[in-house]
């Protein structure tokens, strides 16, 4: 069977040869030129005689695309506006609950920073810690001191005093 199908195809462009050089007539002059030139061009228009129909259907396509990924761009939009804005939301109330959980008020509350509630809730018990008030030596009292505003222990001051 693998011994037709190339005795097939060996025969096959022979026939075709020949039928060619049966068929081929020389173009002897320029009437015989345009007249064949005319029928193959008929012949290539025929091919692209649909082309105004399918570029005008194209176009129409291409529009509607555009459209639809318009719409679908400005649904993406507003969906990562909502998104945003509910995110904001979320942070300023966490920010506002924690910072009545912890004792601050609303000025307060406007200073915490950060974008979990962790760290919200670090930030004010930072902000607690710097409003503290710290332990001090407290300041010598000038009434105590005899009377003068010298405080105790200032050297200078009482030497050039006593002069």
């Amino acid at each position: 069977m693998s011994d037709e199908a190339p005795e097939q195809t060996e025969q096959q462009p022979a026939e075709v040869d020949a039928k060619k050089s049966e068929d081929f007539e020389p173009i002897t002059s320029q009437e015989d030129f345009e007249k064949r030139l005319g029928t193959r061009l008929q012949r290539e228009r025929a091919k692209f005689a649909d082309y105004d129909d399918v570029k005008a259907k194209a176009g129409k396509f291409d529009q509607l695309e555009q459209q639809k990924k318009t719409e679908l761009e400005r649904i993406a939009e507003e969906r990562d506006s909502h998104k945003t804005r509910a995110q904001d939301a979320e942070l300023a109330r966490d920010r506002l609950e924690i910072a009545l959980e912890k004792g601050l008020t609303k000025t307060q509350a406007k200073r915490l920073v950060g974008s979990t509630r962790e760290e919200l809730e670090a930030d004010a018990d930072e902000l607690l810690a710097d409003l503290a008030p710290k332990a001090r030596s407290p300041r010598p009292n000038p009434a105590q001191s005899g009377g003068d505003a010298t405080p105790q222990g200032d050297w200078l001051r009482a030497k050039f005093a006593n002069s």
